[in-house]
């Protein structure tokens, strides 16, 4: 996806939803047993690995984060990934 976004200069927001944190809580309610242990290890750092790849990134955790991450997306012109922290 951040590939695609950098070789065509897409002028494309990509949203990753990270709910890592759901899965750890599962983990350690037994829900999910062994698979979600699997999961949450290693835990990506989405705009770290966009940022990397010389794409401007950014992590909402808030409803008006997210709205403001957007903007700036779409206002880019160009491609733009955002971390939706559930």
């Amino acid at each position: 996806m951040i590939g695609r976004m950098i070789a065509d200069d897409l002028p494309a927001s990509q949203h990753v939803a990270d709910d890592t944190a759901d899965a750890i809580a599962a983990t350690r309610d037994g829900a999910l047993g062994r698979i979600a242990t699997l999961i949450d290890q290693p835990v990506l750092d989405w705009v770290a690995l966009a940022q990397g790849h010389g794409v401007p990134a950014a992590r909402a955790s808030t409803a008006d984060a997210f709205v403001r991450e957007m903007q700036r997306a779409l206002a880019s012109g160009g491609p733009y990934l955002v971390e939706v922290v559930l």
